[in-house]
């Protein structure tokens, strides 16, 4: 977002809105799959695996909100897929130096104007 680019902020709307449904989600199955045992407990009155099915429905809510947030992880973005063109702004006072007239290994450095002026 700490760009000159707006577009950037439809898709972190977009992807807010989408992080909120997921969360909505998630609790909700949290909460059905707390309230599990107590169903299999009242419907089959089987005691004995009232632990075993407790931590069975920890697991797998546990398992769904993991995978619901690892879901998230994959948010491409929409509205700003291409390049801004705001960012191709020429700058006319700075050029950057041509490979040509950089000096490097085995090439000298021009002379200046000020030892030019001193040879004539």
């Amino acid at each position: 977002l700490m760009t000159n680019d707006l577009r950037k902020l439809a898709d972190a709307v977009v992807g807010a809105r989408r992080c909120t449904r997921v969360m909505m989600v998630s609790v909700a199955v949290a909460l059905v799959l707390k309230l599990a045992p107590f169903a299999f407990m009242a419907a089959a009155g089987a005691d004995r695996y009232l632990i075993v099915v407790a931590v069975a429905s920890d697991v797998l809510g546990i398992a769904w909100v993991l995978l619901a947030a690892m879901s998230l992880l994959h948010i491409k973005p929409r509205y700003a897929a291409s390049p801004c063109g705001a960012n191709d702004t020429v700058n006319t006072e700075l050029t950057p130096a041509k490979e040509d007239d950089a000096p490097g290994p085995g090439k000298a450095a021009p002379p200046s104007p000020a030892a030019a002026a001193v040879r004539v």
